[in-house]
This record gives structure tokens, C-alpha cells and sequence, in this order.
């Protein structure tokens, strides 16, 4: 009997019965040996023994408190709770007044269903023993489960006072500290919890969520990474690994841990809905609506998935599908603010652009939000109906950014609360430069933490220059085809390259230009994890191929990560003071080009850009291919539809009155209403207009190349002029009718006849404009002629060297003025 006590005080249990077995082979009816044996078998998981054992003590020994008390705890974990509660209010009857008992009453009266009684009990034994951590712990968890944060961390921190060495109780203290958000606590006491046990996976794994709260992604990335080390597949650090590479902009590794997550774990919720989530922004369209399917059967009520499925339909251009599932989503959880702005989007894209506005205005009334206001006042149309409408809409801002910016409120992350870089502005033909120094003004006010600096800011000139170049775009798009030529050919003897890409796409052209870079960063589309990244480098120039395409790059461009920064691309001022330079073109300006620029403005002798000359699929489309009409003269304008400014229809007025047998050739919108608001327009112009308009197919770049040979005369867009699709043009030598406007926007069709001394379509008015389109579709000679002389002289737009050389050059002359504290003249 002395070694079994002793084996159990040591923690040996399986010796301890031993003992007890060898007591009772010698005396079956020692009642010690059998309620000791007995409590043994409860902690071992076997109840039905135990019952069996404590029977046989109270047969030879009587009813005494203590059997009873082991005899309800066997009977709760055979889960018969009458009995077990029976157990317990015998033992009370016998004068007990031992804390276990009311505990046990707790635990089976709980089962019971009976919180109220079973809350009395846990009170009880605290009165009788105020420094039973098992009561505080039970306690605590009751008002963790309430939300009763404080009360939780009252009762836990006393269990760490009582019992300091558990690390239980520093691990439901950190808990509770986590729930009142006082994270670097919470911390403290993980670690604390781990030092003592470095097998509590659970501490591993709520370490790792604080570090996502503050966007610490390593340091969550180890976190998570020692839980599963510990133990395989916990579906939450799995399911975590997938939120954090989505966060890194890794959505395929992020795919594979929701897979993980959800194999460990088939009805991990979250986790799914996390999957088809990521199989939605991975463009796997046709899977995530099966997952969002699977999960609104099983759950009809959860409007969470009505919204995602509603972001798939607007993906896939089922513009009804998507309002009727953001709609549903709404009306399941009237409160869901992202429905509301989602649903808001759609409307914008389908240029229903009041009820964008009333989609924000209703949510504001839910909760208003600051964030939402700016976006409300952000949130312009990309199509208008009128030149009027313009000046209305930018008056409208104007006033609204106004009343924005005399308020005090502020916003802590311009790209998840907003995410507006202002693109459509730059569609209406106005002098940008006021307009854009405003808005970034109004950003600084009200998120001062975008004017950063870099840690890591150069602060000498090196051998080497070193470039970091920002973008989304570097893969089969239009930035992509502008800027591979001068990421390969930069002199690699004199810089070395750093590309800084979000969202990479794996595609023909992003293979080449990684492999052309010495460096390839990959971006989180998060602002603040991005630019920690970018933050680690130590650079002299950060290029920027566009800002005001994607709203990231925007904010982003903020922040000063190098000596010289400077932006080419989207020819629009920013008004952001961290962008030192413009690079435009002498070609493309007017005479007064530095009035328009906030930045200091760069013009080139030459454009720029070397560019490989485009080539003609092997396969080329026939009118017939596309139901082109044989009867009617083709001009074809192949931009973008909201890139057709409403003074546009002026000039296809003109063709129309000067042709009566045209036939305008656009490219469909977006969405059918983008082509319905463009017809409505014409015909405003023109009666007849609805059957003078086709609309041509969106194609892919390979066939839509072969377009510009089909019409009888290629026009350009006013005020937002073609840019890539021009030089497609002239290197098919197909001429291209073009007015040059104020702004260097609806310049570059310009610039590029002004590069190669072609002057023969370039027009001064919309009557001349109309006079060349004509003569180009009837005068065939004449066309043919111009179109050689094009091709010919085309070369010096393709493949030059010297478009980077004298980049390079510009390169290494602000890096030397910058060293000096000076910009160049």
C-alpha cells in the first residue's frame, strides 16, 4: 500500500495500480486499495470498472462521503448525469463541504441543462476554497464563452498567481488577453506557457493569429509552422497558412493549405469558405461557385456566401446574377456592409451610377464610416451621357472632397478602406494637375502615415545604380509588351533590377521579364506588408510603369524607398509629393507641358520604350469571320469604350454626315449597358446611328492584332488616345486618323507620327478629322501610300536602343543631382 501511495504522489499512475492490484490479491476488501484503484480507472477512461470497485468499498467499508463523491465522477464519465448528480447531493447530505463535489455538481448539472444551478455550484466551491484553479479556470471559460473578456482575465490571472508553474494558466490568461486585444501581453504569457510546455501546440497557434493582427507574416508563418511540427494537421494553423499566403499574394500555395485544412477537418467551415474564396480570386470560376453551392446548402441562411457567390457572377460578367446575389445577401443580413459595396461596384461597372452612390449612402446609414464617405465622393462613372455630365460630376467631387477634407476623421489603410486610384478623371480631357494635387493632399490629412519614409533609404551613390520597379502589370498586357524591352536591355554592367510585382501572373511574357531582372520580389496586395517588403531594399531609383491604374501602386507610391522616384506610363500627373520626375517625350507634350505636371517633368528625345514590332497571327480574321457588313465603308475606333469621350461623337458625327454609307466599327464594353449608353448618345448625333454602329468581339492580343486590317480607315480616340494600339498599327502599316488634344493623353498617336515625320493624318479640327477618315476609306491609293511610308519609317518605333540608352542616361543624372541634394533642370 506504501509504494502505490507513493507511485501516485510521484505521478507514476500505472505503477500506483500495480500496487493496488497486488493489495487486493492479498486483500480483495481493502476499501483503500479499491477506491484509490477506482479514481485511477476514472483518470484512465474506464468508468464501468471503477463503478464496480468503489460498489465493493462501500460493501466493505460502508457509505462514506469520499465514494460517493469518486462514484458521481465514474457515473459523468459514463455521461448518466442523474446518477452522477444523485452522487454528488448524497455526499453534501453526508456534510462534505469539499469544492470537488460542488465542481462535479457543475459538470453534470451543465449536461443537464441546467446553467443557471449548475453557475451556483462553481460560486459555491470558490466560496469554500477561493483558490481552487480548477473552479477559476472553469469559471474563466464561462466568461470567455459570454465575452465576458475582463471577468475571464480577472479569474486567469488569479490561477497564475495560485499555480504559476501551469501552463494552462498562462495560456488562458494570454487567451483572455487576446480577446481584449491586448496583444503584446498576450504574447508574453504564450511564451511563458510554451517555456513551461513546448508542446502546446494551441499556444503556437494563437501566437501566430496575433502576429497576423499585426501583420507580422514571418513571424505567424513559424508560429504556425512549430504547431504542426508538434502535432500534424490542426486545422486552424492549416487554414491560417492559406490566409497568410493569400495575404503574400501567393494564392496558389494558399489554395493547398485550404485543401490541407479542409482533409483534416471535412467540416471546417471557415476553412471552405476560405477555399472558395481563393479559388474566386485565383479566377477558378466554375469551382468556387461549386464550393459556395455546397456550402449555401448546407447553411441557406449564411449571407457571407450569397456575397462571395455574387463576386463570382461579377467576375464572370453575369452582371443580374451578381446584383440578385448581393441583393439575397442583404436581405439575409441587412447589416453586411460588404454586400452593400460589392453591390455598389456592379452598379458602377454597368454605369448604373445612382444606384452605386444609393448603395454606399444605405450602408453609411448602417454604420457610418468615414472610409465609405471618401469612397462615396471617389466613386465617379467611367461612361457619361454628356459633356454637361462631366462638369457636373467633377463639380460634385470637388465640393464633396472639399467637405471631406475639413473634417478631422482619419483612416488607417487607404487601399482595404477605399481602394480608389481615380482612373476615369483622367477620361475627361481636363488639365489634371490641381484636381490631383488635391486628392493627394486630402490622403495625406487624413492618412498621415502614407508620408513614410524607408528605413533603408540610400544615403550614397554605389557603383552600381540600383532600380526597383513597381507594378502589377508585368505580363501579357499592354504595360507588359511597353516595358520588357527596357527591363532586358538595361546595361547590366551599370544597374541592377529589382521588380517589386503584385498579383504575378504566370504567363509567356512574365516568364521572360523575371528571368530579364536580377531580382523578382513578389507583393502582398496588402499596403502595409508590401511596403515593409519593398522597405527592405536599399535602393537609388523606383520606377513606377503606371500610377493611377491599380489603386495599390497608388498609395504605395507614397512612401519615399529611394533618393529618385519617378513615374512613366498613364499620362496623367499624380500630384503625389514622393514622385519626383514625369518621363514623357518631347513628341508627345504641347508647348506648355510643364504647367500640367505637379512632378518635375522629364522629356525625352526620343519616346522611351523599346518595343518588339508586333507580327500578325498566322491565322487572320475575315469580315465574314466577324459578320462585318460588304455593302457599308468601315471605320473602325478600336479603344476602349470609356475611353470615347462624349465631345468624340462630334467627330463621328462629321464622318457620318460626310459618309452616308459608314459603318462605325467599336469594340463591345465591359457589359451590354456600356454599348447601349454609347449608341443612346450617337443617336443624338445621328438619328440612324443604332444601325451605323458594330460591335466588334473582345478578342485575344494575337487575333485582336488582325482587326486593324479588316476596316477602311483606322480612327483614334480625343483626349485619351491610343497608345499600344497605335504602334500595332503602324507596324502593320495601317494609318491611324488622329487629333491631338491639350493634355498629353490624347497626345501619343501624335507623338509617335511626330517620331517618324509622318504628318499626312494628323487633323486639326473635327472637320479635317472627318476629311482624312474619309479619304483614307475611299482612296485606296492614297491609303496604301500612306501606310508604306509608315511602315517604312516605323522602324526607328521598334527595338531602338536608344529609347534606353537615353533612360539610362536620365537614370544616372537624377541619381548624381539627388546625391547632391538637388533635381535636375
Amino acid at each position: 500500500m506504501q509504494k502505490a501511495i507513493a507511485s501516485e504522489k510521484l505521478g507514476m499512475p500505472m505503477e500506483a495500480m500495480k500496487w493496488y492490484e497486488k493489495v487486493l490479491a492479498l486483500d480483495s476488501n481493502q476499501f483503500t486499495a479499491l477506491h484509490h484503484l477506482a479514481r485511477l480507472e476514472i483518470e484512465n477512461g474506464k468508468p464501468e470498472k471503477a463503478i464496480r470497485l468503489i460498489q465493493k468499498a462501500i460493501a466493505a467499508d460502508g457509505i462514506q462521503a469520499g465514494y460517493l463523491k469518486s462514484l458521481g465522477d465514474a457515473f459523468r464519465r459514463q455521461k448518466n448525469f442523474l446518477k452522477a448528480t444523485a452522487c454528488y447531493r448524497k455526499t453534501l447530505v453526508l456534510g462534505s463541504l469539499d469544492a470537488g463535489v460542488f465542481i462535479g455538481l457543475f459538470h453534470s448539472l451543465s449536461a443537464e441543462g441546467m446553467p443557471e444551478e449548475a453557475m451556483a455550484m462553481l460560486k459555491k466551491a470558490l466560496l469554500l476554497e477561493p483558490d481552487c484553479v480548477e473552479a477559476l479556470l472553469l469559471i474563466g471559460n464561462i466568461h470567455l464563452n459570454n465575452t465576458q473578456f475582463e471577468e475571464a482575465f480577472q479569474a486567469f490571472e488569479k490561477t497564475v498567481r495560485i499555480q504559476p508553474e501551469n501552463s494552462g494558466n498562462h495560456f488562458y490568461l494570454a487567451l483572455a488577453l487576446q480577446k481584449l486585444d491586448k496583444y503584446h501581453l498576450a504574447l508574453n504569457h504564450y511564451r511563458k506557457a510554451l517555456d513551461i510546455d513546448p508542446k502546446l501546440y494551441e499556444a503556437h497557434v494563437n501566437t501566430g493569429t496575433i502576429y497576423m493582427v499585426n501583420k507580422e507574416i514571418e513571424s505567424a508563418r513559424r508560429a504556425y509552422e512549430s504547431a504542426l511540427v508538434i502535432k500534424k494537421d490542426i486545422p486552424e494553423a492549416l487554414n491560417n497558412l492559406g490566409n497568410l499566403c493569400l495575404v503574400q499574394g501567393k494564392s496558389e500555395e494558399a489554395l493547398t493549405w485550404y485543401r490541407k485544412a479542409t482533409s483534416a477537418q471535412p467540416g471546417f467551415r471557415e476553412a471552405r469558405y476560405n477555399l472558395a474564396n481563393c479559388l474566386r480570386k485565383n479566377g477558378r470560376y466554375t469551382a468556387a461557385m461549386e464550393q459556395y453551392r455546397q456550402l449555401i446548402d448546407e447553411s441557406p441562411s449564411d449571407a457571407r456566401l450569397f456575397n462571395g457567390l455574387g463576386v463570382v457572377y461579377k467576375m464572370m460578367k453575369d452582371y443580374k446574377a451578381a446584383i440578385g446575389h448581393f441583393q439575397n445577401a442583404i436581405t439575409l443580413n441587412p447589416d453586411l456592409i460588404s454586400a452593400y459595396h460589392n453591390l455598389a461596384l456592379v452598379y458602377h461597372d454597368t454605369n448604373q451610377y445612382e444606384e452605386a452612390i444609393a448603395c454606399l449612402g444605405e450602408s453609411l446609414m448602417i454604420r457610418r464610416d468615414f472610409a465609405t464617405e471618401i469612397k462615396k465622393c471617389m466613386l465617379i462613372p467611367q461612361i457619361y451621357t454628356s459633356k454637361s455630365e462631366i462638369d457636373d460630376i467633377r463639380g460634385r467631387f470637388n465640393t464633396e472632397l472639399d467637405r471631406l477634407l475639413d473634417r478631422e476623421d482619419t483612416i488607417q489603410d487607404p487601399f482595404s478602406q477605399v481602394g480608389i486610384a481615380n482612373f476615369s478623371l483622367a477620361l475627361h480631357g481636363y488639365n489634371e494637375k490641381n484636381i490631383r494635387k488635391k486628392i493627394a493632399s486630402f490622403y495625406l490629412k487624413v492618412c498621415p502615415d502614407l508620408n513614410w519614409t524607408s528605413p533603408s533609404l540610400k544615403k550614397q551613390k554605389t557603383d552600381k545604380i540600383v532600380i526597383g520597379m513597381v507594378s502589377r502589370y508585368f505580363h501579357s498586357c499592354t504595360i507588359g509588351n511597353l516595358y520588357h524591352g527596357i527591363i532586358n536591355n538595361l546595361a547590366k554592367d551599370k544597374f541592377e533590377l529589382i521588380l517589386f510585382a503584385f498579383d504575378w501572373k504566370d504567363d509567356s511574357l512574365s516568364r521572360l521579364i523575371a528571368k530579364s531582372a536580377d531580382e523578382l520580389v513578389h507583393l502582398p496586395n496588402d499596403f502595409q506588408s508590401a511596403r515593409k517588403i519593398i522597405a527592405r531594399y536599399s535602393m537609388d531609383v523606383v520606377f513606377y510603369p503606371e500610377i493611377g491604374l491599380d489603386p495599390l501602386t497608388y498609395f504605395i507610391a507614397f512612401t519615399r524607398f529611394a533618393p529618385v522616384q519617378c513615374k512613366k506610363g498613364f499620362g496623367v500627373t499624380m500630384g503625389i509629393p514622393a514622385i519626383d520626375y514625369f518621363i514623357s517625350s518631347k513628341f508627345t507634350e504641347p508647348s506648355n507641358a510643364a504647367e500640367n505636371y505637379s512632378e518635375k517633368l522629364v522629356q525625352l528625345d526620343t519616346l522611351g520604350y523599346f518595343i518588339q514590332r508586333p507580327t500578325l497571327p498566322k491565322k487572320k480574321l475575315t469580315s465574314e469571320q466577324l459578320g462585318l457588313p460588304t455593302d457599308k465603308t468601315t471605320y473602325a475606333c478600336l479603344q476602349s469604350l470609356f475611353k470615347l469621350h462624349p465631345d468624340f461623337d462630334h467627330f463621328i458625327g462629321k464622318i457620318f454626315k460626310r459618309d452616308p454609307d459608314a459603318m462605325l466599327l467599336l469594340l463591345d464594353g465591359q457589359h451590354s449597358a456600356w454599348n447601349e449608353l454609347i449608341v443612346k448618345r450617337l443617336e443624338m448625333i445621328d438619328p440612324d446611328a443604332r444601325q451605323k454602329i458594330f460591335f466588334l468581339p473582345r478578342l485575344p492580343r494575337e487575333q485582336f492584332v488582325s482587326l486593324f486590317l479588316l476596316p477602311d480607315a483606322v480612327i483614334d480616340s480625343i483626349y485619351f488616345s491610343g497608345g499600344h494600339t497605335s504602334l500595332e498599327c503602324f507596324a502593320l502599316g495601317v494609318p491611324v486618323v488622329t487629333w491631338p488634344s491639350s493634355q498629353m493623353a490624347g497626345r501619343l498617336t501624335y507623338g509617335y507620327y511626330r517620331r517618324i515625320g509622318v504628318s499626312d493624318c494628323i487633323a486639326e479640327d473635327a472637320d479635317e478629322y472627318a476629311e482624312i477618315a474619309y479619304r483614307l476609306a475611299h482612296d485606296h491609293p492614297w491609303r496604301e501610300q500612306i501606310g508604306k511610308k509608315i511602315k517604312q519609317k516605323s522602324s526607328i518605333l521598334f527595338e531602338n536602343l536608344e529609347d534606353v540608352r537615353e533612360l539610362e542616361s536620365f537614370f544616372e543624372r537624377a541619381v548624381t543631382a539627388a546625391y547632391d541634394g538637388k533635381l535636375l533642370k
